[in-house]
């Protein structure tokens, strides 16, 4: 059973997401993990599953009591230990904290199962700072595809507008022209009834009346609204800037810990020991001493910012 050990919002999930891809026989123990699943079950979210408080501890907001109050979590990590299976423990605060390491690391026996502290901080992998680019590269393009749609769909929206307003106007000329019609067609049968009783010649004006009529036929048969062109415009292609090209983790909709969980706690965050049950301790990133004194910079710096509560 392994517990990642990582600096909130310094790429907790993207390197649990990577892991997990390269170790498909671990099963993920977590809130989130929980809200997937219920996702893919179908279940209901209020304001959807988009949105979250936080990732460590999102509220479930499903409307299921044994969901939302977390009893479901609680029978899942009561069974968990009953499986002769791999797990992967992220709890984001939790595997910060002495206390709770200490709570989570009770549920697994030391006779089935060897505890790993799996610990991340400090200076990403070239793997991860690869892998963190390549999501960020899609990110941009999957947003950049999303506006062109809109944009391309207002221009279609436009062009049918403009095509309809055409199309009324060509009906509206099509009824004008059919009334001139009837009524030249009354003056030339009026004409030809005078002609018929008195024996007269053609007027002079029968003969521009049945030109007019010619014209006017003709052009009706021209006049046509040609239907909107398609556009096969592909989406542009999108690169990343100098500057996103240096992160070296992503920014997500919502942080790990809410604001309040984390002033609460970060001053007690704790690198793990084997002292404290650990079969293993390994450090990913960076070597112990250096991840000593990014995490006491880290908290020195969050101190200066954190509202005290």
């Amino acid at each position: 059973v392994v517990f990642p050990v990582c600096i909130p919002d310094q790429g907790t999930f993207d390197w649990l997401d990577m892991w997990l891809a390269q170790n498909p026989d671990y099963t993920e123990l977590s809130d989130r993990a929980l809200l997937n699943w219920c996702e893919k079950s179908g279940v209901s979210r209020q304001r959807g599953y988009g949105w979250k408080s936080c990732n460590d501890k999102p509220d479930m907001s499903t409307g299921i009591p044994q969901i939302d109050d977390f009893g479901v979590r609680k029978i899942i990590n009561t069974i968990a230990a009953a499986h002769k299976r791999n797990f992967v423990v992220m709890e984001v605060k939790g595997n910060l904290l002495a206390p709770e390491r200490k709570e989570l690391l009770s549920r697994f026996s030391s006779s089935s199962f060897q505890k790993v502290a799996q610990v991340m901080m400090g200076e990403p992998k070239a793997d991860f700072k690869k892998k963190v680019l390549e999501l960020l590269l899609k990110e941009k393009q999957e947003k950049s595809d999303g506006e062109f749609k809109v944009k391309k769909a207002e221009e279609v929206r436009k062009r049918l507008a403009d095509t309809k307003e055409k199309e009324l106007a060509l009906e509206q000329r099509k009824k004008e022209r059919a009334a001139r019609k009837a009524e030249r067609e009354a003056k030339k049968a009026a004409a030809e009834a005078q002609k018929a009783e008195g024996g007269e010649a053609q007027p002079p004006g029968r003969v521009v009346v049945d030109e007019e009529m010619k014209a006017e036929d003709e052009d009706e048969e021209e006049e046509v609204v040609a239907p909107a062109a398609a556009d096969d415009e592909k989406p542009p292609t999108v690169e990343l800037t100098a500057e996103e090209k240096t992160q070296a983790f992503r920014k997500f909709q919502s942080s790990d810990l809410s604001p309040v969980a984390l002033a609460f706690s970060f001053g007690a965050f704790i690198l793990p020991e084997k002292v404290e049950g650990f079969d293993e301790v390994q450090y990913e990133w960076s070597p112990v001493a250096k991840c000593t004194e990014y995490l006491k910079d880290w908290k020195q710096n969050l101190k200066m910012i954190t509202r005290v509560e």
